[in-house]
């Protein structure tokens, strides 16, 4: 008799698991459906998305928002990088402008403002462009394609 009693403990906790498990369930569908069904009652309307909500592209999720705004800052920055090297005086530099604009997810074209000292002191204000091309991880090309005086 020893032999039918064990499997009768083993299957006790098993039986009492299935029961908790279908109460939980009961108790999640009852709060889902009164969530669902509420609204309804009330005579609530579900909010409908507007023609812009519906006219734009679906959202990349947050990483690739991330990246994208990680890899503009990274062609701003060895833009502006490469423009200090040719300046007179490179210690200098101020860069109180620069917009990005994505060359068709090749690469970066970075256009804005650098100030800085010539070799007598005086300010210089100066325009610049740059395209910045990833070749690697963590390598970029930059070409300083303009910077003139204003």
């Amino acid at each position: 008799m020893s032999a039918p009693q064990q499997v009768q403990d083993v299957a006790a906790p098993r039986k009492r698991k299935s029961r908790v498990l279908s109460v939980l369930g009961v108790v999640v569908g009852a709060v889902v459906g009164y969530a669902v069904i509420t609204p309804v009652i009330r005579g609530e309307e579900t909010p409908q998305p507007t023609a812009e909500e519906l006219a734009a592209p679906p959202a990349a999720d947050a990483r690739d928002r991330a990246s994208a705004a990680q890899a503009v800052r990274d062609a701003e920055t060895h833009c502006e990088q490469a423009v200090a090297e040719r300046l007179n005086s490179p210690a200098t530099p101020d860069f109180p402008e620069a917009h990005e604009t994505s060359l068709a997810g090749l690469g970066h074209e970075v256009r804005g403002v650098v100030e800085s000292q010539d070799s007598s002191g005086a300010s210089v204000r100066s325009t610049f462009e740059c395209t910045v091309f990833p070749v690697g991880a963590g390598q970029f090309s930059v070409t300083v394609t303009e910077l003139s005086e204003q």
